[in-house]
């Protein structure tokens, strides 16, 4: 999944630094609005023994974005800041034999992106990438399964959870102005670099994805659309 991303983002590239002359045409200052999916998952180190898988969730919310540089001899290019204030669901699926613990964390993210456009006409493709930091309303797991040949069920919230995040973003994506602002669609993947799991305890042996000295991190692949609202009067 990652490999596929980073090669879609080198194209993008090759594709915003071909771009010919053409007029700067996608409307700043916006506010806009967002709505789509994470396909997230969870890391473990050590992962012996378990099958992580993804799940897919939703995700919404607003943004800012404001001019950084237009270059005069290059009107087809320019640089952008874009705030996001993001509601998101997150987490995982971890396999351990006949067990299946379902992870779901509830964040609240700001994001700051750096955004490269290259107009080409009344298409305005860009690369973004930033920081993010995120702070958990909620973390929950369902665990399911048999045990020798006993049915178990049972869920809960995660043992041993660290509620503020930390990561980076990197994706690429498009605009198409309208009269009133642009359409927006963009990707892009999401690393979670804070260890999420409290390994100074053993936890509570309720989960799969608990132990002592486990890192656990979030991450996951954001397919967002939205429309972005020109601020005429701030230019």
């Amino acid at each position: 999944m990652k490999r596929s991303l980073l090669a879609a983002m080198v194209a993008g590239l090759l594709i915003a630094s071909s771009a010919g002359a053409q007029p700067y045409t996608m409307p700043l200052p916006s506010v806009g609005v967002r709505g789509g999916i994470n396909i997230a998952h969870e890391t473990l180190s050590p992962s012996s023994g378990v099958d992580l898988r993804s799940r897919t969730f939703g995700a919404a919310g607003l943004t800012y974005e404001f001019s950084l540089y237009q270059p005069v001899t290059r009107p087809s290019t320019g640089w952008s800041l874009r705030t996001e204030l993001l509601y998101d669901r997150t987490g995982g699926r971890i396999v351990s034999g006949s067990l299946a613990e379902d992870d779901r964390v509830d964040q609240l993210r700001l994001a700051p992106f750096v955004a490269y456009h290259a107009a080409m006409g009344s298409f305005v493709p860009y690369l973004e990438g930033g920081p993010w930091a995120g702070i958990d309303l909620s973390h929950k797991y369902t665990l399911s399964g048999t045990v020798n040949d006993i049915a178990v069920s049972q869920s809960g919230t995660i043992p041993n959870w660290r509620n503020g995040d930390f990561g980076l973003n990197a994706g690429l994506g498009f605009k198409i102005p309208t009269p009133a602002g642009a359409l927006s669609v963009d990707g892009r993947y999401s690393w979670g670099l804070i260890n999420k799991y409290n390994g100074s305890t053993s936890g509570s042996g309720n989960t799969i994805g608990e132990g002592s000295g486990l890192k656990r991190h979030s991450d996951g692949v954001l397919i967002m659309a939205g429309y972005d609202f020109q601020l005429p009067f701030m230019k």
